[in-house]
Protein backbone atom coordinates (compact mmCIF):
# COMPACT_ATOMS: atom_id res chain seq x y z
CA UNK A 1 0.00 0.00 0.00
CA UNK A 2 1.00 3.46 -0.65
CA UNK A 3 0.17 7.15 0.12
CA UNK A 4 -0.06 9.82 -1.61
CA UNK A 5 -1.06 13.33 -0.72
CA UNK A 6 -0.32 14.93 -4.34
CA UNK A 7 -0.71 14.10 -7.62
CA UNK A 8 -1.84 10.89 -8.27
CA UNK A 9 -2.89 10.84 -11.88
CA UNK A 10 0.93 10.48 -12.47
CA UNK A 11 0.76 7.06 -11.07
CA UNK A 12 -2.55 6.14 -13.06
CA UNK A 13 -0.81 7.00 -16.43
CA UNK A 14 2.54 4.81 -15.79
CA UNK A 15 0.44 1.72 -14.56
CA UNK A 16 -2.17 1.94 -17.28
CA UNK A 17 1.19 1.99 -19.75
CA UNK A 18 2.85 -0.89 -18.00
CA UNK A 19 -0.30 -3.40 -17.99
CA UNK A 20 -1.93 -2.35 -21.67
CA UNK A 21 -5.30 -4.08 -19.97
CA UNK A 22 -8.90 -2.34 -19.58
CA UNK A 23 -9.52 -0.80 -15.92
CA UNK A 24 -12.83 0.26 -14.57
CA UNK A 25 -12.35 4.32 -13.65
CA UNK A 26 -14.77 6.07 -11.12
CA UNK A 27 -15.37 9.73 -10.94
CA UNK A 28 -18.08 11.77 -9.80
CA UNK A 29 -16.21 14.89 -12.10
CA UNK A 30 -14.30 14.46 -15.33
CA UNK A 31 -12.70 16.94 -17.04
CA UNK A 32 -9.77 18.19 -19.58
CA UNK A 33 -6.50 16.66 -17.93
CA UNK A 34 -3.33 15.24 -18.56
CA UNK A 35 -5.03 11.37 -17.62
CA UNK A 36 -7.22 12.33 -19.59
CA UNK A 37 -5.37 13.25 -22.58
CA UNK A 38 -4.05 10.10 -22.36
CA UNK A 39 -7.34 8.05 -22.24
CA UNK A 40 -8.42 9.60 -25.66
CA UNK A 41 -5.05 8.64 -27.22
CA UNK A 42 -4.49 5.14 -25.52
CA UNK A 43 -5.67 2.01 -28.14
CA UNK A 44 -6.89 0.24 -24.50
CA UNK A 45 -10.85 0.91 -24.35
CA UNK A 46 -11.54 1.23 -20.59
CA UNK A 47 -15.09 1.63 -18.55
CA UNK A 48 -15.77 4.88 -16.86
CA UNK A 49 -18.15 5.63 -14.48
CA UNK A 50 -19.29 8.73 -13.68
CA UNK A 51 -22.25 11.46 -12.64
CA UNK A 52 -24.31 12.29 -15.47
CA UNK A 53 -25.74 15.87 -14.28
CA UNK A 54 -26.48 18.91 -15.96
CA UNK A 55 -25.53 21.17 -12.55
CA UNK A 56 -22.08 19.75 -12.75
CA UNK A 57 -21.96 20.69 -16.46
CA UNK A 58 -23.34 23.91 -16.53
CA UNK A 59 -20.91 25.23 -13.27
CA UNK A 60 -18.15 23.34 -15.10
CA UNK A 61 -17.19 20.83 -12.12
CA UNK A 62 -17.56 18.64 -14.99
CA UNK A 63 -17.17 18.70 -18.90
CA UNK A 64 -20.10 17.24 -21.14
CA UNK A 65 -17.77 18.06 -24.14
CA UNK A 66 -15.03 16.12 -22.44
CA UNK A 67 -17.14 12.63 -21.61
CA UNK A 68 -17.90 13.11 -25.75
CA UNK A 69 -14.61 12.78 -26.87
CA UNK A 70 -13.75 9.59 -24.41
CA UNK A 71 -17.12 8.20 -25.91
CA UNK A 72 -15.88 8.69 -29.41
CA UNK A 73 -12.66 7.09 -28.86
CA UNK A 74 -14.61 3.98 -28.27
CA UNK A 75 -14.45 3.98 -24.11
CA UNK A 76 -17.88 2.56 -22.48
CA UNK A 77 -19.06 5.85 -20.19
CA UNK A 78 -21.68 4.38 -17.35
CA UNK A 79 -23.85 7.26 -15.49
CA UNK A 80 -23.97 5.74 -11.81
CA UNK A 81 -26.86 7.13 -9.12
CA UNK A 82 -25.10 9.33 -6.24
CA UNK A 83 -21.48 8.34 -7.46
CA UNK A 84 -19.43 10.05 -4.90
CA UNK A 85 -16.44 7.59 -4.61
CA UNK A 86 -12.71 7.77 -6.58
CA UNK A 87 -11.58 4.96 -7.68
CA UNK A 88 -9.23 3.56 -10.34
CA UNK A 89 -8.82 -0.42 -11.14
CA UNK A 90 -6.91 -2.43 -13.07
CA UNK A 91 -8.21 -6.01 -12.23
CA UNK A 92 -5.90 -8.26 -10.17
CA UNK A 93 -2.83 -5.30 -10.73
CA UNK A 94 -3.79 -2.26 -9.14
CA UNK A 95 -5.98 0.31 -7.24
CA UNK A 96 -6.62 3.22 -6.28
CA UNK A 97 -8.76 4.73 -3.65
CA UNK A 98 -8.98 8.56 -2.63
CA UNK A 99 -10.34 11.79 -3.21
CA UNK A 100 -8.80 12.70 -6.47
CA UNK A 101 -11.03 13.33 -9.71
CA UNK A 102 -10.32 12.93 -13.44
CA UNK A 103 -9.95 16.68 -13.37
CA UNK A 104 -7.33 19.55 -13.81
CA UNK A 105 -8.48 20.28 -10.42
CA UNK A 106 -8.03 17.19 -9.47
CA UNK A 107 -4.38 17.98 -9.89
CA UNK A 108 -4.39 21.12 -7.91
CA UNK A 109 -6.51 20.67 -4.60
CA UNK A 110 -4.85 19.38 -1.87
CA UNK A 111 -5.89 15.38 -2.09
CA UNK A 112 -5.45 12.15 -0.14
CA UNK A 113 -5.39 8.73 -2.08
CA UNK A 114 -3.74 5.21 -1.53
CA UNK A 115 -2.63 2.90 -4.19
CA UNK A 116 -3.11 -0.76 -3.76
CA UNK A 117 -1.17 -3.89 -4.88
CA UNK A 118 -2.10 -6.87 -3.70
CA UNK A 119 -4.42 -8.88 -5.77
CA UNK A 120 -6.58 -10.39 -2.24
CA UNK A 121 -7.70 -7.17 -1.61
CA UNK A 122 -7.92 -6.03 -4.89
CA UNK A 123 -10.50 -8.65 -5.65
CA UNK A 124 -12.10 -8.01 -2.34
CA UNK A 125 -12.65 -4.37 -3.49
CA UNK A 126 -14.34 -5.28 -7.15
CA UNK A 127 -16.74 -7.67 -5.44
CA UNK A 128 -17.55 -4.73 -2.86
CA UNK A 129 -18.42 -2.55 -6.04
CA UNK A 130 -20.55 -5.06 -7.90
CA UNK A 131 -23.91 -3.49 -6.37
CA UNK A 132 -23.12 -0.07 -7.63
CA UNK A 133 -22.10 -1.18 -11.26
CA UNK A 134 -25.60 -3.09 -11.51
CA UNK A 135 -27.14 0.13 -10.96
CA UNK A 136 -25.33 1.71 -14.12
CA UNK A 137 -26.70 3.25 -16.76
CA UNK A 138 -25.10 4.13 -20.26
CA UNK A 139 -24.00 7.08 -21.50
CA UNK A 140 -25.16 7.30 -24.75
CA UNK A 141 -23.91 10.37 -27.65
CA UNK A 142 -27.76 11.16 -27.65
CA UNK A 143 -27.97 12.12 -24.14
CA UNK A 144 -24.47 14.21 -24.68
CA UNK A 145 -26.09 15.99 -27.21
CA UNK A 146 -29.67 16.92 -25.33
CA UNK A 147 -27.75 18.01 -22.29
CA UNK A 148 -25.09 19.88 -24.72
CA UNK A 149 -27.99 21.86 -25.86
CA UNK A 150 -29.44 22.16 -22.42
CA UNK A 151 -27.09 23.90 -20.24
CA UNK A 152 -26.15 26.48 -23.08
CA UNK A 153 -29.16 28.70 -21.48
CA UNK A 154 -27.97 27.82 -18.15
CA UNK A 155 -24.10 28.20 -18.44
CA UNK A 156 -23.72 32.57 -18.83
CA UNK A 157 -25.96 32.95 -15.30
CA UNK A 158 -24.38 30.32 -13.61
CA UNK A 159 -20.77 31.36 -14.22
CA UNK A 160 -21.76 34.95 -13.23
CA UNK A 161 -23.09 33.66 -10.01
CA UNK A 162 -20.43 31.48 -9.39
CA UNK A 163 -18.02 34.36 -9.46
CA UNK A 164 -19.56 36.64 -7.14
CA UNK A 165 -20.22 33.67 -4.58
CA UNK A 166 -16.28 33.25 -5.22
CA UNK A 167 -15.37 36.93 -4.53
CA UNK A 168 -18.04 37.25 -1.54
CA UNK A 169 -15.90 33.50 -0.09
CA UNK A 170 -12.92 35.58 -0.29
CA UNK A 171 -14.00 38.87 1.42
CA UNK A 172 -16.11 36.27 4.58
CA UNK A 173 -12.46 34.46 4.70
CA UNK A 174 -10.46 37.55 4.75
CA UNK A 175 -11.87 38.86 7.80
CA UNK A 176 -11.99 35.01 10.05
CA UNK A 177 -9.73 34.99 12.72
CA UNK A 178 -7.30 32.07 12.06
CA UNK A 179 -5.31 30.92 15.33
CA UNK A 180 -2.44 30.13 13.39
CA UNK A 181 -2.00 33.02 11.70
CA UNK A 182 -3.06 36.17 12.92
CA UNK A 183 -1.10 36.22 16.12
CA UNK A 184 3.26 36.28 16.49
CA UNK A 185 3.22 34.54 19.35
CA UNK A 186 4.57 31.13 18.31
CA UNK A 187 7.33 33.17 16.51
CA UNK A 188 8.23 34.76 19.00
CA UNK A 189 8.64 31.85 21.51
CA UNK A 190 10.88 30.36 19.38
CA UNK A 191 12.77 33.60 19.26
CA UNK A 192 15.45 35.52 21.36
CA UNK A 193 15.09 38.24 22.71
CA UNK A 194 17.97 40.81 23.79
CA UNK A 195 18.93 41.24 27.29
CA UNK A 196 17.76 44.31 27.92
CA UNK A 197 14.61 46.38 26.42
CA UNK A 198 14.63 50.37 25.29
CA UNK A 199 11.63 52.41 26.78
CA UNK A 200 10.40 54.84 24.30
CA UNK A 201 7.44 56.72 23.46
CA UNK A 202 5.33 58.45 21.01
CA UNK A 203 5.61 62.28 20.56
CA UNK A 204 4.39 65.05 18.04
CA UNK A 205 7.18 66.10 15.90
CA UNK A 206 5.01 69.10 14.31
CA UNK A 207 2.78 72.38 15.86
CA UNK A 208 -0.16 70.74 13.96
CA UNK A 209 0.06 67.71 16.10
CA UNK A 210 -0.43 66.23 13.33
CA UNK A 211 2.36 63.41 12.66
CA UNK A 212 4.38 61.40 15.11
CA UNK A 213 7.35 59.47 16.02
CA UNK A 214 8.43 56.73 18.52
CA UNK A 215 11.50 58.60 20.89
CA UNK A 216 13.75 56.58 23.28
CA UNK A 217 13.31 58.23 26.68
CA UNK A 218 17.26 57.24 27.13
CA UNK A 219 20.17 58.17 24.97
CA UNK A 220 21.00 54.42 24.35
CA UNK A 221 21.01 54.19 20.48
CA UNK A 222 18.38 51.71 18.53
CA UNK A 223 21.22 50.42 16.62
CA UNK A 224 23.08 48.72 19.21
CA UNK A 225 21.94 45.41 21.20
CA UNK A 226 22.97 42.36 23.36
CA UNK A 227 21.32 39.00 22.67
CA UNK A 228 23.10 36.25 24.83
CA UNK A 229 25.87 38.09 25.71
CA UNK A 230 26.92 38.75 21.49
CA UNK A 231 26.66 42.35 20.33
CA UNK A 232 24.76 43.27 17.43
CA UNK A 233 24.85 46.19 15.45
CA UNK A 234 21.73 47.43 13.31
CA UNK A 235 22.30 49.19 9.69
CA UNK A 236 21.36 52.87 10.18
CA UNK A 237 18.05 54.06 8.17
CA UNK A 238 17.36 50.50 7.22
CA UNK A 239 13.91 49.42 7.26
CA UNK A 240 13.59 46.45 9.97
CA UNK A 241 10.45 44.04 10.35
CA UNK A 242 8.70 45.21 13.60
CA UNK A 243 5.86 43.25 15.59
CA UNK A 244 3.50 44.81 18.03
CA UNK A 245 0.72 42.28 19.29
CA UNK A 246 -0.74 41.06 16.16
CA UNK A 247 0.55 43.54 13.54
CA UNK A 248 3.53 43.81 11.41
CA UNK A 249 5.27 46.75 9.74
CA UNK A 250 8.58 47.48 8.43
CA UNK A 251 10.41 50.34 10.56
CA UNK A 252 12.92 52.97 9.05
CA UNK A 253 15.64 52.31 12.47
CA UNK A 254 17.99 55.19 13.08
CA UNK A 255 19.83 55.54 16.13
CA UNK A 256 17.61 58.05 18.56
CA UNK A 257 13.81 57.62 16.50
CA UNK A 258 11.44 55.86 14.44
CA UNK A 259 9.56 58.57 12.37
CA UNK A 260 7.67 56.04 9.88
CA UNK A 261 6.47 52.68 9.44
CA UNK A 262 5.92 51.02 6.20
CA UNK A 263 2.68 49.10 5.89
CA UNK A 264 3.58 48.85 1.66
CA UNK A 265 6.66 48.32 0.24
CA UNK A 266 6.96 48.87 -3.61
CA UNK A 267 9.56 46.87 -5.74
CA UNK A 268 10.77 44.79 -2.90
CA UNK A 269 12.55 42.51 -5.51
CA UNK A 270 11.42 39.96 -8.34
CA UNK A 271 10.74 36.70 -8.91
CA UNK A 272 10.08 34.23 -11.48
CA UNK A 273 6.78 32.65 -12.46
CA UNK A 274 6.65 30.62 -15.21
CA UNK A 275 10.30 31.93 -16.76
CA UNK A 276 8.80 35.45 -16.55
CA UNK A 277 10.20 38.53 -14.08
CA UNK A 278 7.80 39.57 -11.65
CA UNK A 279 8.17 42.49 -9.16
CA UNK A 280 7.17 41.78 -5.66
CA UNK A 281 5.22 44.55 -3.90
CA UNK A 282 4.02 43.86 -0.55
CA UNK A 283 0.65 45.22 1.27
CA UNK A 284 -0.08 44.60 4.91
CA UNK A 285 -3.32 44.53 7.39
CA UNK A 286 -3.15 45.93 10.38
CA UNK A 287 -6.48 44.48 11.28
CA UNK A 288 -6.50 41.70 14.36
CA UNK A 289 -9.47 40.03 12.52
CA UNK A 290 -7.94 39.47 9.01
CA UNK A 291 -6.84 36.00 8.02
CA UNK A 292 -4.27 36.96 5.38
CA UNK A 293 -2.22 39.73 6.63
CA UNK A 294 -0.10 40.45 3.77
CA UNK A 295 -1.40 40.60 0.42
CA UNK A 296 1.49 40.54 -2.51
CA UNK A 297 1.42 41.45 -5.38
CA UNK A 298 3.53 40.49 -8.54
CA UNK A 299 3.84 42.77 -11.41
CA UNK A 300 4.92 41.10 -15.03
CA UNK A 301 6.37 42.96 -18.02
CA UNK A 302 2.56 44.60 -18.44
CA UNK A 303 0.79 46.32 -16.11
CA UNK A 304 -1.99 44.28 -16.31
CA UNK A 305 0.15 41.00 -15.88
CA UNK A 306 -0.53 40.94 -12.24
CA UNK A 307 -0.92 38.08 -9.49
CA UNK A 308 -2.30 38.87 -6.12
CA UNK A 309 -1.34 36.59 -3.22
CA UNK A 310 -3.50 36.37 0.09
CA UNK A 311 -1.22 35.26 2.20
CA UNK A 312 -0.83 34.69 6.52
CA UNK A 313 3.07 35.39 7.59
CA UNK A 314 4.52 34.59 10.58
CA UNK A 315 8.03 36.05 10.27
CA UNK A 316 9.47 31.94 10.15
CA UNK A 317 6.42 30.85 7.56
CA UNK A 318 4.45 32.36 5.15
CA UNK A 319 1.54 30.92 3.54
CA UNK A 320 -0.79 31.63 0.16
CA UNK A 321 -4.23 30.89 1.20
CA UNK A 322 -5.88 32.23 -2.16
CA UNK A 323 -4.63 33.82 -5.21
CA UNK A 324 -6.03 36.19 -8.54
CA UNK A 325 -4.45 35.93 -11.77
CA UNK A 326 -5.11 39.29 -14.02
CA UNK A 327 -3.58 37.65 -17.34
CA UNK A 328 -6.71 35.41 -18.59
CA UNK A 329 -4.91 33.89 -21.49
CA UNK A 330 -2.10 32.72 -19.52
CA UNK A 331 -4.48 31.84 -15.90
CA UNK A 332 -3.88 27.87 -16.45
CA UNK A 333 -0.47 27.69 -17.38
CA UNK A 334 0.36 30.43 -14.22
CA UNK A 335 -2.15 28.18 -12.13
CA UNK A 336 -0.88 25.00 -12.67
CA UNK A 337 3.13 26.68 -11.73
CA UNK A 338 1.77 28.38 -8.69
CA UNK A 339 -0.05 24.78 -7.23
CA UNK A 340 3.26 22.87 -8.51
CA UNK A 341 5.78 25.17 -7.09
CA UNK A 342 4.07 26.31 -4.23
CA UNK A 343 6.59 25.59 -1.54
CA UNK A 344 8.88 27.05 -2.58
CA UNK A 345 7.31 30.66 -3.56
CA UNK A 346 6.61 30.99 -0.25
CA UNK A 347 9.88 30.60 1.39
CA UNK A 348 11.36 32.39 -1.55
CA UNK A 349 9.17 35.57 -0.91
CA UNK A 350 8.87 34.74 3.12
CA UNK A 351 13.07 35.58 2.83
CA UNK A 352 12.60 38.66 0.85
CA UNK A 353 9.96 39.69 3.56
CA UNK A 354 12.19 39.28 6.90
CA UNK A 355 15.60 40.90 5.58
CA UNK A 356 16.20 44.51 6.36
CA UNK A 357 16.79 47.07 3.23
CA UNK A 358 17.04 50.04 2.56
CA UNK A 359 14.10 52.29 1.32
CA UNK A 360 14.45 54.36 -1.09
CA UNK A 361 11.76 56.76 -0.14
CA UNK A 362 13.14 56.80 2.76
CA UNK A 363 10.39 59.00 4.47
CA UNK A 364 7.72 56.78 3.54
CA UNK A 365 5.31 55.18 5.45
CA UNK A 366 2.72 55.42 8.28
CA UNK A 367 3.20 58.01 11.41
CA UNK A 368 4.05 56.19 14.36
CA UNK A 369 0.44 56.35 16.01
CA UNK A 370 -1.23 54.99 13.08
CA UNK A 371 1.34 51.46 14.07
CA UNK A 372 1.45 51.83 18.01
CA UNK A 373 -1.12 53.97 19.63
CA UNK A 374 -1.78 57.04 20.25
CA UNK A 375 0.59 60.06 21.15
CA UNK A 376 1.82 59.78 24.68
CA UNK A 377 1.74 56.25 25.10
CA UNK A 378 5.07 53.86 25.54
CA UNK A 379 6.17 51.22 25.26
CA UNK A 380 8.99 48.23 25.30
CA UNK A 381 11.61 47.46 22.42
CA UNK A 382 13.50 44.59 21.96
CA UNK A 383 15.68 42.95 19.49
CA UNK A 384 14.70 39.75 18.39
CA UNK A 385 16.42 37.08 16.75
CA UNK A 386 15.57 34.11 15.67
CA UNK A 387 18.19 32.14 13.66
CA UNK A 388 19.92 34.53 11.48
CA UNK A 389 16.86 36.98 11.01
CA UNK A 390 16.70 40.34 13.30
CA UNK A 391 13.50 41.72 14.09
CA UNK A 392 12.24 44.14 16.76
CA UNK A 393 9.35 43.73 18.78
CA UNK A 394 6.99 46.02 21.17
CA UNK A 395 4.95 45.69 23.98
CA UNK A 396 3.13 48.38 25.68
CA UNK A 397 3.75 49.63 29.23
Amino acid sequence: MKHHFDDISIEWIGKFKECSIPGLLFSPYITKSPFVDYLISCNVKHVIYTNFCLASFANGASDISTLEKLLLNGHDIYHIPSLHAKLVIIPQKYASIGSQNITRKGKENKEANISIFNEKNIDEIENLIKPWIEQRQAITTLMIEKASNEIQAYKKDIETTKNKLNKLTLKILEHIPANKFNSFENTLQKSTLSNAGLIAKIKFIDENHSKTRLVWTKKQPLTEWSVEGNNIQLIDKFRYLFIIGNKVGWARVNKTQISFIGSEIDNLDTIKICNETYNVSVATHWSSDVQSNLVIKLTGSSKHDKITLRTSFSIDKLNINSYTISDKRNIEKISLFLEKNKNNIEREINTKLIRPFKYEKNLYGKSADKFFDKAGSSFMIKLAKLGDELFLVGNPI
